[in-house]
């Protein structure tokens, strides 16, 4: 046997000796990381055995399998402030006041006997002193806050937290509405010093109180998104001025039959691009604001015929 070949059998050797030794190290412990892996799973599963066996509902799941859960719970939208005399606003559903009397049940400051009822009277006053001064938020002024809400939130179930996204979502889109329709009323009320063009002038399309001195369908439609403070429907986050093809090209497609939403954008003409477009300005009687060569008008929605609408949020 070379002095070579009885190296490498040595060395082999040694290699089997430490790889079994380690095994051997395992194999000896295997039974205690295994108590380890295995008893945070049974703590786990027992806690959510026994929430379960208390209750079905998500939120009361969460308050009570452990309390970690409550600091990675959903972000709850602080909807408005409330105190002594609100009442759920028209439109909220079971609104902000209903559902902070809820959580304020699940947080065990009203009793759960009690009913959320979406006013806000002496009693839910008390009950937001107590939390407040539960969870050190000074002054304990029983006015329902930000500071206040980010420490109730947790206790918001699954459908409080619904109900408030909805109510926040629907706020926004409220304020979408709102700016665009005032854009539209300040084009309107400036009709007269908007000229149109379908040349470079189009391109400048100034925030408020500024108008566009001469712009084209398009560019009318352009601005009054800018204005509004909504993304560019073009695409092009306002580096320039699209045209109807450019507009088409995004949003989503809306059928000609559907509920149509403020700012929906209308196009007309057959072929691509499209030869015209106008701004859904309202959706119940489906009229629509336009600038074409004659200036800016108010228009029935099928004025023209209806090639597309689209839809950008």
């Amino acid at each position: 046997m070379s002095k070579r070949r009885a190296a490498a059998i040595l060395t082999l050797g040694l290699l089997l000796g430490f790889f079994a030794g380690v095994a051997a190290l395992s194999l000896g412990r295997a039974p205690e990381r295994a108590a380890r892996a295995v008893a945070p799973q049974d703590a786990g599963a027992a806690a959510v055995s026994a929430a379960s066996a208390m209750s079905t509902h998500y939120g009361t799941l969460q308050a009570q399998t452990h309390s970690a859960l409550i600091s990675t719970a959903p972000i709850v939208p602080f909807i408005r402030t409330l105190k002594l005399g609100s009442h759920d606003q028209a439109g909220d559903g079971p609104g902000a006041v209903t559902e902070m009397q809820r959580a304020l049940i699940r947080a065990h400051f009203r009793p759960s006997s009690a009913k959320a009822t979406g006013s806000f009277g002496v009693i839910t006053e008390r009950e937001l002193v107590s939390f407040q001064k539960a969870k050190r938020i000074k002054p304990a002024t029983g006015i329902y806050g930000k500071r206040t809400h980010h420490q109730l939130q947790p206790y918001y179930d699954l459908a409080g937290r619904r109900t408030l996204q909805a109510v926040a979502h629907t706020a926004t889109q409220l304020r979408k509405y709102t700016r665009l329709l005032h854009g539209m009323g300040y084009a309107w009320l400036h009709r007269s010093q908007m000229g149109y063009s379908e040349g470079p002038s189009r391109q400048f399309l100034p925030l408020l109180p500024g108008f566009p001195r001469a712009t084209d369908c398009s560019g009318y439609a352009t601005w009054l998104y800018k204005i509004s403070g909504l993304p560019d429907p073009s695409g092009f986050n306002y580096s320039i001025v699209g045209y109807t093809g450019t507009l088409a090209n995004h949003g989503t497609r809306i059928s000609a039959n559907a509920a149509l939403h403020v700012g929906d954008l209308v196009f007309y003409g057959g072929g691509w691009p499209y030869g015209h477009v106008a701004v859904v300005q309202n959706a119940f009687l489906r009229t629509v604001s336009s600038h074409g060569s004659p200036g800016i008008g108010v228009l029935p929605f099928n004025y023209r015929p209806v090639s597309a609408i689209r839809r950008y949020f």
